[in-house]
């Protein structure tokens, strides 16, 4: 009598298993870990498109954690009903695509809340009226510009003016790049004459300029029409800034 040929089935080994099973939720784990991660990295860019300007507190703290603003950013524009203290909506705003005015905060003491900042403008480098100033003025409870720190970049004009506490620039001393003009203690969009003058009455420090006057060249900075108008005890240049004589004795 034969006798029926047994068929071997063939030995699964169960670590084998374990291992084929471990990759496949490996797999679906780092999908929804790759799927997750986008969403929370789409949660934290947050851009507002255009031109936003604030001038109440109340205005300003309805806002989202703004990372870039595509237009220009006003914080302030009439005094008597300017009743901004905080700037802190801001501590993610790392980037203005055009103008940056602060101006005519009088409760104002620092500029902390834009200390993610890194530029304000186009990037192109080109420069241009309006593509990206940052434009500081009437503001009368700032003392320096302790915040802007981390700001690398802006695509046009700087200008300091009337700020009647002012001492120090403090807070400039880490930019690189100014695409245009540099005005202390004038409206240089007019001329830098007598008529022009907004000073800066107790500024005796701008040292912190010294970084971007000497990667722009005095040279080029004069041939645009930049200019320093101070109070008349203390007088100073680009050439003495460049070279360290850059606050008063």
């Amino acid at each position: 009598m034969k006798t029926k040929k047994q068929i071997k089935k063939p030995f699964l080994n169960c670590s084998y298993l374990f291992v084929i099973a471990s990759l496949g939720l490996l797999s679906q784990t780092t999908k929804t870990n790759t799927i997750s991660l986008e969403k929370t990295t789409l949660k934290k860019e947050r851009v507002y498109k255009g031109k936003l300007r604030v001038n109440t507190q109340a205005a300003i703290d309805a806002l989202p954690f703004y990372t870039k603003i595509t237009g220009d950013l006003i914080i302030g524009y009439k005094e008597a009903t300017n009743d901004i203290t905080d700037l802190s909506k801001f501590s993610k705003l790392k980037e203005v695509g055009g103008r940056l005015f602060v101006q005519r905060c009088p409760l104002i003491k620092n500029l902390k809340g834009l200390s993610a900042l890194k530029s304000i403008g186009n990037n192109d480098r080109y420069g241009g009226y309006g593509k990206g100033e940052l434009i500081i003025r009437e503001m009368s409870s700032l003392k320096s510009l302790d915040g802007l720190q981390n700001l690398n970049s802006i695509a046009d004009d700087l200008g300091i003016l009337n700020n009647r506490n002012i001492t120090s620039l403090e807070g400039l001393q880490n930019l690189n790049y100014l695409g245009n003009r540099l005005w202390i203690g004038v409206e240089g969009w007019r001329k830098c004459d007598e008529n022009s003058k907004k000073l800066n009455p107790k500024l005796q420090d701008l040292c912190a300029l010294k970084n971007i006057i000497v990667k722009t060249s005095v040279l080029k900075l004069e041939r645009n029409g930049s200019c320093i108008q101070m109070h008349k005890d203390f007088t100073i240049g680009f050439k003495e800034i460049a070279k360290e004589k850059c606050s008063k004795p």
